[in-house]
């Protein structure tokens, strides 16, 4: 199926990206990532085509975005929508710091001595890396449910590809687009959400539910989206096409 193309007689876009795997390709660790030359020029560029609603949706935090990419002048949901930075004002949509840093430390215990795995504590939600040859996705979910037993009611856990995140309550990405929307220059535009990752598909639910186009990267059959991309390197040539270039020809064409 073609990816969806901006039409000048219809409802403005919001656009709402991920970033591991929609923007840039998966690494063994998140800090092998590579970033395009252009990136973050094509993310300015599409901002400035859809007059600022444009916003990063990223299990990442904010201050690793910020360093990745050189993001601070973006919109950005960090830790999975746990916090948000619009308009250039940071806020917490939910979060758990008191026990994070103690549930971090309790499942690093308990996955002590299990090859391939690593605890990641960003800044409001822990991240549970493993590979498929150690553990399965069930017992990964079952090693942080251990961890986070006595704790339900302040966090939940989000199952993604060899990934068990681990968040405050309320918290997650359909949530954050949900925020943005209530907010200019988001507020009363046709929402657009690009993810890869199972931790994507609540973002596609919420979209999908406001008439809104959902777009999944990747090969899985198994997702909320409507449309489909094989490939990061498809979403940017995405972005810097049809996308960037139309939306900024419509854009010179109304002020004229």
């Amino acid at each position: 199926m073609n990816l969806p193309v901006p039409d000048s007689n219809g409802p403005d876009w919001a656009v709402f990206l991920d970033v591991d795997g929609t923007l840039l390709n998966l690494a063994e660790h998140p800090d092998d990532v590579l970033v395009p030359d252009g990136l973050l020029s094509l993310l300015i560029c599409l901002k400035r085509a859809l007059n600022g609603a444009v916003a990063l949706v990223s299990g990442r935090s904010l201050a690793s975005l910020d360093a990745l990419l050189g993001a601070a002048s973006l919109d950005v949901a960090g830790c999975h929508g746990a916090e948000i930075r619009l308009n250039g004002q940071a806020s917490l949509l939910g979060s758990a710091d008191a026990v994070i840093p103690k549930v971090a430390e309790r499942l690093a215990m308990l996955s002590d001595g299990i090859p391939l795995s690593m605890v990641e504590l960003k800044t409001h939600s822990i991240a549970f890396h493993y590979r498929h040859q150690q553990m399965d996705a069930l017992q990964a979910r079952q090693l942080a449910l251990k961890a986070i037993a006595g704790q339900e009611g302040r966090l939940r856990l989000l199952d993604g590809k060899q990934v068990v995140e681990i968040l405050p309550q309320g918290v997650g990405k359909g949530a954050a687009i949900s925020h943005f929307l209530e907010h200019p220059p988001f507020k009363n535009r046709l929402p657009v959400f690009v993810g890869d990752d199972v931790t994507d598909e609540e973002g596609f639910l919420e979209v999908n539910k406001r008439g809104g186009i959902s777009i999944h990267v990747g090969s899985s059959d198994s997702t909320l989206a409507q449309y489909k991309a094989v490939s990061v390197a498809e979403i940017a040539e995405w972005l810097a096409g049809p996308v960037c270039r139309s939306l900024e020809y419509n854009q010179r064409k109304d002020a004229s």
